[in-house]
This record gives structure tokens, C-alpha cells and sequence, in this order.
């Protein structure tokens, strides 16, 4: 398992103890698993999270507030007030249903020569069209944490999408991602993922239905290469 730097452990880890319906997807879920070698140096990762179920209008009010996030704007997020042309952003339901709910942290850089300008810090992604399925959620020991991943396989199936659409402003970013995917230790490390299943009802019987997988990388099922 590979850990975080310490200044996204301090973003991620409140985040996701403050609300049980965010999970970790994106490259850093593939990061922390060891599936993916994230060079932190050369690159400044969005924060992916998928959700169990719809933010609320309070909980998204308090995810903001508590992290002094801004809503990340689009040419169509403002509303027109007054015939002199002034705009305002729109309301915070407005953005409760937008398919990808986007906020970003700021913060003021002061250079040799003592001049300041603002500098995006991280922006949290939070996709909100599709509810993610227990199933393909992983629970994984990060350090005194247990910590909710995106299983794996998810988030490479949008890498490979997004890799192949001309029509994706990071589309080749994408394509190196996959072309650095060693998948023979891929396929050894989700052999690491053991399925939880559905307690067994007052008669002992079972549904058999998958709740989600654990990671446990001690796990001696390999496959043999």
C-alpha cells in the first residue's frame, strides 16, 4: 500500500470521516492500492469522490464551509440580476444537481520579488450523476482509518473511456496512465480484495448478495504469475 503526501492526508482523511457516503476513486485510490505509481512532483492530482447516495443540501453547506472551498464556475453557473448586465453566482441548489459538482481551495503566494497571486491548491470532484453500488466499494486499513475506495476496476474502465475521447481535454493523460499499468501486479492485487456478503436472516439463510470487498493485503490467494 502506498500512502499519501501528508498535505492531501490532511484533506482526504476529514473528508471522508465526515461523511460515510464519499468514496475515494480516481487516481489516488489507484495510488494508495499500488496499482498506479502517481508522481506527485510533476503532476497535482483532482480529489475524485464518488458517492453512495445524493449530497444533501446541508452536508454539500458543510463540506464547503468547513474546507473554505469556492464552487469551481462555468460560463452558465451565473445568473443575470439587472438590465446593467451584473451577474451573480447561482444558489447552492443550483449546483446540488449538477452531474459533476466541482469545488477548489485557494491560496496566496508570495514570491522573491514579494508579489502575490492566487494559486488553486486542490479541487475535490464529486461525481454526481451515478450513485456508486456498495458492491463496488473497497474498505481498506490506512493507517487508524478505514478508508472507502472506488473498487479498481471502475476507475480504469472511465481511464480507458476518457483515454480513447478525442473529446476529453486530459485525454492523453489518460492514455499514459493505462500504458504504465503493470496488470499482472494489477490482477494480484485485486485477488487481495475478500467480498462481504449480506448477513444471514433470522432462518440462516444468506442472500448472497455482495455489500463490498475488504483489502487485505496479506491475503495468500495469488494468481500464479
Amino acid at each position: 500500500m502506498n500512502y499519501l503526501p501528508e498535505e492531501y492526508e490532511n484533506v482526504i482523511l476529514p473528508l471522508m470521516c465526515m461523511n460515510e457516503k464519499l468514496v475515494l476513486g480516481g487516481s489516488l485510490a489507484l495510488h494508495i492500492l499500488n496499482i498506479m505509481d502517481y508522481n506527485f512532483k510533476n503532476r497535482k492530482p483532482d480529489f475524485d469522490i464518488s458517492l453512495l447516495d445524493s449530497l444533501t443540501l446541508s452536508e454539500l453547506e458543510v463540506i464547503k464551509d468547513f474546507f473554505g472551498l469556492e464552487f469551481k464556475m462555468n460560463n452558465g453557473d451565473y445568473d443575470l440580476v439587472n438590465e446593467e448586465g451584473e451577474y451573480k453566482i447561482r444558489s447552492t441548489e443550483y449546483f446540488l444537481k449538477k452531474n459533476l459538482i466541482q469545488l477548489y481551495k485557494t491560496k496566496l503566494i508570495t514570491d522573491d520579488e514579494a508579489l502575490s497571486y492566487v494559486e488553486t491548491e486542490y479541487v475535490i470532484d464529486f461525481f454526481n450523476s451515478q450513485m456508486l453500488p456498495k458492491k463496488e466499494l473497497v474498505k481498506i486499513k490506512y493507517k487508524d482509518f478505514e478508508l472507502k475506495l472506488t473498487h479498481p476496476s471502475i476507475i480504469l474502465s472511465y481511464k480507458a473511456k476518457y483515454a480513447y475521447d478525442t473529446r476529453v481535454g486530459k485525454q492523453y493523460k489518460h492514455f499514459e496512465d493505462l500504458q504504465k499499468i503493470d496488470w499482472k501486479k494489477y490482477f494480484n492485487i485485486i485477488k487481495n480484495f475478500n467480498a462481504e456478503y449480506e448477513e444471514e436472516n433470522e432462518l440462516g439463510l444468506g442472500s448472497g448478495k455482495i455489500i463490498n470487498y475488504k483489502y487485505d493485503p496479506n491475503h495468500v490467494d495469488r494468481l500464479p504469475f
